[in-house]
């Protein structure tokens, strides 16, 4: 493969940069600081991407939110392909966002290659691969763990890696194996896991000879323990039926307290109204009217008992100011029997919401309906009285009592529309009528009658209201009981506990369930509880007898077959790793064996080739021992490599990453990639360099070879070379 152009719009310190190379060997010449190793960098970021959050390349030159370009390469085939790569990052400090976008585009068809990663779809490798081989750093900083050059090499050929010493890996294999078991000495895990189950097998042995009294004691423990489970459910039951119960007779007790407070509230109420004008005092006013009468007939010397004739404007104010105190008086009973009557409905729903008979909750509906009669008596009542004060306004042509009180002070009778002229009892009647109408009693106009019925009105009154005050008594001891009994429950929480109880069975049993019936549940409550108590003291005797079993006889058979069973199992697994150990060992020793007699060969005759053309034939061949040390011949003889100078060493190791890249990628029908090589011939004088340079660009291997020297620069455009300042 040869890169052709490359687009840098964003990388590291390089913006909006174009490059464009020979398939040949191209320089880039520029100071220090420059953007040589940015540039070498993002061309392995295009094929491999920006790699791990903590990598350096990724912290050095990935620092904006956006990174990428492109690069126009041409593979062996002569097709011509552009690789694509944008990466954004977002981070807030604590965590860190990445998109990384990659196109591979075919531009002579437009043809895109699906996620793929572009370096393993050219060159088949993967990123370390790739930059053990074809991208070559500064030699003097590549030097793994101080190791000499013939290390490096070896390490490279074996896992195209040079960090990746595969003899330390066999030898730490090797003693690994032998802290498992080693061959010719004692100790090892292996055999100490050995000695551990023998001493197993023999605590086994002895304690099955006792283990019949620990199962029989554990027979026994388990019949016990079935015993008071069954026990257990027994109680649980009884202790569910009586809380059921109990919530079900809690629930009763405070729909009971809200209907004896309905009924109460409306028995204080008739009460009020019996007290009150003009029940209170109805027998009184009764008399004063009936003496105050005798005595007006007396002096008319009339023959009637009543002789009812009002011409009075102050009397007229009266009988009107009594007519309107007694309708707001009727009112005033009328609304508290309707809020009367909407207590013992709210009193009667509750108890048909939570269940109760019908012959329970009857009585508050009842109730109600009697509350609702009397209001609208009461309030038909209230309407007659207006009416009637009505009547007395048109009768003395005024429209308020306060104008028939101003014609009363004036003294003159003021304007009526008409004219009684009877002579006596004219104001008796008038009460007696003003008295019926506010006691309710129509029974006509004749005043002997109302005042009859006025009569009898008086003493049912007196009746009622003993018999209305006993009542009220009577329930107000009974609410205070009830009261007491429901007294710190919370309402809500005890509806919603009756909710979840009529869920269950023992909850709709519980509604059927009387006084004699709780008490026999509370006794078989109590008799399994103390069941379960004996029983629950049985148990834990046997447990403690166990013990003591278990104490005596030491650890018991299942735990020593369960420690025997898991030390086998060690004893296996530890013998599987010693054996793969071994087989490992020994594949590593085969692949060396392999890798001496085929891939060696060749690299080492392309690396010979390579060096002898940038020695001008000093170093005319390359070779290797079977520990992979490095011999060079000489004009001279033989030279080891350590005998090398730095400049030469660094020739040598360049021809070696050369001949490696030639083999693992042309010979395997990869793409080979170009040689991307940052400040390798620091250390290289200029005869050497231009052999070294010429060598590279005959090899046929695209190279872009990065310095901060002019020299490269200088010798690169007498070869013919394409030099590229970078600044």
């Amino acid at each position: 493969m040869k890169i052709q152009e490359i687009y840098v719009q964003s990388f590291g310190t390089l913006r909006e940069r174009f490059f464009r190379f020979d398939e040949g060997v191209n320089i880039l010449e520029g100071p220090n600081e420059s953007g040589k190793s940015t540039l070498a960098a993002f061309i392995k970021y295009i094929f491999y991407g920006p790699g791990t959050k903590n990598s350096p390349d990724r912290v050095r030159y990935l620092t904006g939110v956006r990174s990428g370009g492109w690069i126009r390469c041409m593979k062996d085939d002569g097709t011509i392909w552009r690789v694509e790569r944008v990466t954004m990052i977002d981070s807030d400090g604590s965590r860190e966002s990445v998109r990384d976008n990659v196109r591979i585009v075919n531009t002579g068809t437009n043809e895109v290659v699906p996620d793929k990663n572009p370096g393993e779809y050219f060159f088949g490798v993967s990123e370390s691969v790739f930059i053990n081989t074809a991208y070559v750093g500064q030699v003097n900083a590549v030097r793994p763990d101080g190791n000499s050059l013939s290390g490096a090499v070896e390490n490279m050929l074996q896992s195209a890696d040079e960090n990746v010493n595969l003899k330390k890996a066999g030898d730490r294999l090797n003693q690994a194996r032998r802290d498992l078991m080693p061959k010719n000495s004692a100790g090892g895990r292996i055999r100490e896991k050995e000695e551990e189950k023998a001493r197993l097998e023999e605590a086994l042995a002895a304690s099955s000879e006792r283990a019949s009294q620990v199962l029989e004691a554990q027979s026994a423990l388990e019949n016990a323990a079935r015993k008071r489970q069954e026990l257990e459910d027994r109680k649980d039951q009884a202790e569910a039926a009586l809380e059921a119960a109990e919530t079900v007779s809690l629930c009763k007790k405070l729909a009971a307290a809200e209907e004896t407070a309905g009924k109460l509230k409306g028995y204080q109420n008739a009460l009020q109204v019996l007290n009150a004008p003009p029940f209170s005092d109805l027998s009184e006013k009764l008399a004063a009217i009936e003496k105050g009468n005798a005595a007006e007939v007396g002096s008319a010397g009339t023959g009637s008992r009543l002789d009812i004739h009002n011409e009075d404007a102050a009397a007229a104010l009266e009988d009107g100011e009594y007519l309107e105190s007694k309708s707001k008086l009727f009112l005033a009973v009328a609304i508290t029997m309707a809020i009367a009557g909407l207590v013992a409905l709210a009193a009667g729903a509750v108890m048909v919401y939570f269940g109760f008979p019908s012959s329970q909750y009857i009585l508050p509906f009842c109730a109600m309906g009697l509350f609702i009669v009397v209001g609208v008596i009461f309030y038909v009542l209230q309407g007659k009285n207006i009416r009637l004060l009505d009547d007395i306004l048109d009768e003395w042509n005024v429209d308020s009592l306060d104008e028939l009180d101003a014609l009363a002070e004036a003294g003159d009778g003021g304007q009526k529309t008409a004219v009684h002229s009877g002579a006596a009892g004219a104001n008796a009647a008038a009460q007696i009528r003003a008295l019926a109408d506010a006691c309710g009693i129509t029974a006509g106009d004749d005043p002997e009658e109302l005042l009859e019925a006025l009569h009898k009105k008086a003493e049912k009154v007196a009746a009622d209201r003993e018999t209305v005050r006993a009542k009220v008594e009577n329930l107000s001891g009974r609410l205070g009981a009830l009261k007491e009994a429901v007294a710190g429950l919370d309402r809500g929480v005890l509806i919603a506990r009756y909710k979840k109880v009529m869920e269950t069975p023992e909850g709709k049993a519980a509604l059927q369930m009387d006084a004699a019936a709780l008490t026999r549940l509370q006794k078989e409550r109590d008799f399994a509880v103390s069941a379960w108590n004996a029983q629950a003291m049985k148990e834990a005797e046997l447990e403690q007898k166990l013990a003591s079993l278990g104490a005596q006889d030491g650890s018991s058979p299942d735990i020593l077959a369960g420690q025997l069973a898991r030390v086998e199992e060690e004893i296996a697994e530890l013998s599987r790793q010693h054996d793969a150990y071994m087989l490992a060992q020994e594949a590593l020793q085969t692949a060396g064996q392999s890798l001496r007699t085929t891939l060696i060969p060749t690299v080492t005759e392309k690396a010979s080739a390579a060096m002898e053309a940038a020695t001008g034939g000093k170093y005319s061949r390359i070779s290797m021992d079977p520990s992979f040390g490095l011999q060079f011949e000489t004009t001279d003889g033989s030279e080891s490599v350590d005998l090398l100078s730095k400049g030469t060493a660094d020739l040598a190791y360049v021809s070696l990453r050369l001949a490696l890249a030639q083999t693992l990628f042309g010979e395997n029908g990869r793409e080979v990639p170009p040689m991307i090589m940052d400040e390798t011939f620091a250390a290289v004088d200029c005869d050497r360099l231009k052999m070294a340079l010429e060598a590279m660009r005959s090899s046929g291997v695209q190279c872009i070879l990065c310095t901060c020297r002019s020299d490269e620069g200088r010798i690169g455009e007498e070869l013919g070379c394409t030099v590229l300042p970078i600044a």
